[in-house]
C-alpha cells in the first residue's frame, strides 16, 4: 500500500511510479539472497534444502523483469476513490492512497525499499511535494522561504527549513502464511464473539424464568396459607372422629354400672 498520494495521481501514473521504483531498486541491488531465504521460509512450502539450491540461483532470487510486458510484473494497481452517488468511479476525486499488486515477492521489495520516505519522488507523486519543493527552491535562492498566510506553513519546521512530504509504502500483506493465520484468528474471535453472545442470553432467558414478579409471590403466599390452614381444619376433624371411636370403643365407668333390667316370668 502506498500511502500520502497526491490527488492528481491516477491508476496509468501509481503504475508508472511503481515499476520505476522496481527497476531503480533492483539496478541498486535492495534485494538480496537472504531476503528470498527468509520469505520463502516465512512461506513454509518448501525444505530447507531447496531453498538453500533456490538462493544459489539468481533468477530465482530476482526474477527477471520485461519491459516490454509490464502487466508481467504488476498485475494491477488501484487508487482509493471518494465515489458518491450516481459518479463514476475514474472521475472520482482520489483519497491519497493505493494499492500496487506484484508476481514477485523480490519484485515488491525492491520498489518498497526504492519508494519509502524518499524525498525523489516527492516533487511529482507526494500529496503537496510540487509546492514544497517550489519552497525549497525560492529559500535557496533568498535564504528565507515567505509563506502566503496559512498556505505552505505545513512545510516548515522550527529551524525555517522546507521539509518535503514524502509517500509511506510499506507492505499490506507480506506473505500467506501471515495472511491465513491473521484470517484464522479473526475468523475465531468472530466464533468466540457468537457464542459469548449466544450463552450470555440463554443465561438471561434462564434468569428471567427463575425471577418471580411481586404478584407472583404474593399469590404463592397466599396459596401457602390457604393449604396451611386447610390443612389444619383436617387434623382438628380427624381428631374429632378419633376421639368419637375411642368413646364409642371404651364405655365408661357408669355405662359398666348399669345393667339391663331383667325380663318377667308370665
Amino acid at each position: 500500500s502506498i500511502r500520502n498520494l497526491g490527488k492528481h495521481v491516477n491508476e496509468a501514473a501509481l503504475k508508472k511510479l511503481a515499476f520505476r521504483a522496481l527497476q531503480t531498486g533492483l539496478e541498486q541491488k535492495l534485494v538480496t539472497p537472504k531476503d528470498a531465504v527468509a520469505h520463502w521460509r516465512a512461506k513454509g512450502d518448501l525444505a530447507h534444502s531447496e531453498v538453500m539450491r533456490q538462493a544459489t540461483d539468481m533468477n530465482l532470487v530476482v526474477p527477471p523483469v520485461d519491459e516490454k510486458n509490464v502487466k508481467l510484473s504488476i498485475p494491477s494497481v488501484f487508487v482509493d476513490r471518494a465515489v458518491s452517488e450516481g459518479q463514476k468511479a475514474v472521475d472520482a476525486p482520489s483519497k491519497g492512497f493505493g494499492f500496487v499488486e506484484f508476481t514477485h515477492h523480490a519484485h515488491a521489495l525492491a520498489a518498497l525499499r526504492q519508494l519509502n520516505n524518499n524525498p525523489a519522488y516527492s516533487a511529482e507523486y507526494a500529496a503537496g511535494g510540487n509546492k514544497a519543493a517550489e519552497m525549497q527552491k525560492r529559500g535557496k535562492k533568498s535564504k528565507k522561504v515567505k509563506t502566503d498566510g496559512k498556505e505552505g506553513a505545513e512545510f516548515l519546521g522550527e529551524d525555517g527549513r522546507v521539509y518535503l512530504p514524502r509517500l509511506i509504502v510499506e507492505f499490506a500483506v507480506e506473505n500467506k502464511v501471515k495472511a491465513r493465520q491473521q484470517a484464522e484468528k479473526v475468523a475465531q474471535k468472530e466464533a468466540n464473539k457468537i457464542k459469548q453472545k449466544i450463552e450470555k442470553r440463554e443465561k438471561g432467558s434462564k434468569e428471567k424464568k427463575t425471577q418471580k414478579g411481586r404478584g407472583s409471590l404474593q399469590r404463592e403466599k397466599k396459596r401457602a396459607r390457604k393449604e396451611e390452614a386447610t390443612k389444619g381444619k383436617i387434623d382438628d376433624n380427624e381428631e374429632v372422629e378419633k376421639i368419637e371411636e375411642v368413646t364409642e370403643e371404651k364405655p365408661t365407668k357408669k355405662q359398666k354400672m348399669i345393667k339391663p333390667p331383667k325380663k318377667q316370668k308370665r
